[in-house]
């Protein structure tokens, strides 16, 4: 019988139907798997033991003499007793439990040559580009792809030999899973960011984000034209197209949220360390046009993976002090390869498993700190401020992160 379908008084008149009328046996507790959901069989048997009862009786004889009446005594009669057998416990039934989470995966592991072919992107481009590398120039600026690589991204970029308008092309591919609907939406239509000088959209296809970016053709950079828009509209429809046609060979699983990341703070919460940095009271602000943006930016800042807060004061000589502070939860150390394009030598922060500084080549108050403190990274661009001001105020912000 099942345990689970039985009140508790229909096993009470089960045992009154077992015993015939000889006492009650308590019903033992029952178990449960806490682990395991699902209905749990249990086995309950009773065992009835009796004792038999034997009469004997002596007669007397037919000749007449004196009568001589023996009389056995009875033997007595064993109560009858009922012996439980213990009590076996229940058989936890396998039922499946939830299933892991999902495996992390980059989409097309990483290699932006699988995304698009050169001779895609140069049609796109409107004229011939070719898949941009990893820099090797000396400029100072934080390394996002780990954080693209917690969402299973991939961002991947075409150029000319000059930069310049219509000499480029970008592919960024992220589990659609783990971008806010609100990002998508604002993307659905053609978006001209950057001075108006490209343009981008993002398609859903499958659980795969697609984000492509195509440059204006034109010189005069005001609102694209009704022409201009339908000729961008089809640059980024061939695109992504492209793109689409190669999803049966990725995968694209972003990484689960892990309770060491950091959550991103406010920028506000950062001004104390700020300020005692600079000297001086700063404003939350940049002093200038280029400015992370676009679709990918507005992916990672949208899913808690990058946060960038610029810190300002105005000063006559147009070198007023300047920190950019980028929060990267999850993205770890950089590898060998970026600390090596960026010219990144280790350095003492208090607070930090590892960190590292760099100075630019043409102004030497300006450079860039990188600290890792568990499975987060803390990347700061800087001018006007000592190395001693700067170190100290990483070391407080990663004290404030956690």
């Amino acid at each position: 019988m099942n345990d689970d379908q039985l009140t508790p008084a229909e096993h009470a008149a089960v045992r009154q139907r077992l015993l015939a009328g000889a006492r009650r046996i308590e019903p033992v507790g029952r178990h449960r798997n806490a682990w395991i959901a699902g209905s749990v069989a249990v086995v309950l048997i009773l065992a009835l033991a009796g004792g038999a009862v034997g009469i004997g009786g002596l007669l007397g004889t037919a000749q007449p003499q004196p009568a001589t009446t023996a009389t056995a005594s009875p033997s007595p009669s064993p109560t009858p007793t009922v012996t439980p057998t213990p009590s076996i416990s229940p058989t936890p039934s396998l039922t499946p439990t939830e299933p892991p989470p999902p495996v992390p995966a980059v989409a097309f592991d990483g290699d932006c040559s699988r995304v698009l072919t050169d001779e895609e992107a140069s049609e796109a481009a409107g004229e011939p580009v070719s898949l941009f590398g990893r820099s090797t120039d000396s400029s100072l600026y934080p390394e996002t792809t780990a954080s693209t690589n917690l969402l299973g991204g991939i961002q991947c970029a075409w150029r000319g030999e000059e930069i310049g308008i219509g000499s480029f092309v970008s592919v960024t591919v992220l589990d659609a899973r783990a971008v806010p609907a609100d990002v998508t939406d604002k993307y659905s239509a053609s978006v001209c960011t950057g001075l108006s000088a490209v343009c981008e959209t993002v398609r859903v296809v499958g659980d795969a984000w697609i984000g492509a970016t195509v440059p204006r053709t034109v010189s005069d950079l005001g609102s694209p034209t009704e022409d201009e828009l339908q000729s961008i509209d089809n640059a980024l429809a061939f695109v992504i197209d492209a793109v689409s046609s190669r999803l049966p060979e990725t995968s694209t699983v972003a990484v689960p949220r892990q309770s060491s990341w950091w959550a991103p703070g406010s920028c506000e919460a950062q001004r104390a360390a700020v300020d005692r940095a600079a000297g001086g009271s700063m404003e939350a602000r940049f002093p200038g046009d280029f400015v992370p943006e676009g679709l990918t930016w507005d992916a990672m800042v949208a899913a808690g993976v990058i946060q960038w807060c610029p810190w300002y004061r105005y000063s006559d000589t147009g070198r007023g002090p300047l920190f950019q502070i980028y929060s990267q939860p999850g993205a770890a150390a950089p590898d060998a390869d970026y600390l090596e394009r960026a010219r990144l030598t280790p350095v003492e922060v208090d607070g930090a498993d590892s960190a590292w500084i760099a100075y630019s080549e043409t102004y030497p108050d300006e450079g860039m700190v990188v600290a890792v403190r568990g499975d987060n990274r803390l990347t700061v661009t800087f001018s006007g401020t000592t190395e001693d001001g700067l170190r100290a105020m990483v070391a407080e912000l990663l004290q404030a992160a956690g």
